[in-house]
């Protein structure tokens, strides 16, 4: 069996949260009021992940996952990677 260091399997009484650049994606895409449903249809990624990604924020966005909804919200990259009080 091969094993994820980068995601480790979670133990009994342990939470993963959502990386910062994900949280402030999150907080840009439910100030903006977008529907993950819409968005997820036109970006090619299941409602599942961006319900666990952006809403619940138990996961954090993939690479592959962040670049297509920062292309989706016309957005850089580098717009949510900076400070709070820079970013987005």
């Amino acid at each position: 069996m091969k094993v994820n260091n980068q995601f480790p399997a979670r133990q009994k009484g342990t939470k993963y949260c959502a990386d910062a650049e994900t949280n402030r994606v999150a907080d840009y895409i439910q100030k903006l009021g977008i529907k993950y449903t819409c968005m997820a249809r036109e970006i090619g990624i299941p409602e599942g992940i961006l319900r666990r990604s952006l809403i619940t924020r138990e996961r954090s966005l993939r690479a592959g996952e962040f670049l297509a909804v920062c292309r989706f919200l016309e957005r850089e990259p580098l717009d949510f990677a900076r400070d709070a009080g820079q970013g987005a």
